[in-house]
């Protein structure tokens, strides 16, 4: 019995403090959420790509037979294979800090790619646990803003 109290007790605090520390996204100014949520991965945050980089006015296209993310942008073209630290954009590579990879079904990358690959400005509060990604340009959700 006091196996399970204690048992309980660890479940109950660990419960607490993962959703204590649930890093919080907010791209230009607005929150972001995401159906995985970012995370630390290997001493790195991990960010969804298709969430950020649509959120960022990006389309995404995903490759299962080679498992390969292509995104695009204006000019800006990138891509990147899950497990593989070597991304390029616009023919150029780029190293990951930590590889891409697939977690429930969303490819999670370190968020300072975010930052390189479509040159927006990424800042991270290590108190509050908080990305915030602003743009270089408009976004989807700000034109959508501007229409109204």
């Amino acid at each position: 019995m006091k196996a399970r109290t204690n048992m309980l007790l660890v479940l109950l605090s660990v419960a607490a403090t993962s959703g204590m520390a649930s890093i919080q996204v907010e791209v230009n100014g607005r929150p972001t959420f995401f159906e995985v949520p970012p995370m630390q991965m290997g001493g790195r945050t991990m960010v969804p790509l298709r969430g950020i980089f649509e959120s960022l006015g990006a389309e995404v296209k995903w490759d299962a037979y080679t498992r390969t993310i292509t995104a695009t942008k204006d000019v800006t073209n990138v891509q990147l294979s899950i497990g593989n630290r070597r991304a390029t954009v616009n023919g150029e590579t780029v190293l990951l800090d930590v590889p891409a990879s697939i977690l429930r079904g969303s490819t999670m990358v370190p968020l300072r790619f975010v930052s390189e690959a479509l040159g927006a400005d990424v800042k991270w509060f290590e108190a509050t646990q908080m990305v915030s990604i602003t743009s270089a340009g408009p976004t989807p959700a700000m034109v959508a803003s501007a229409a109204s």
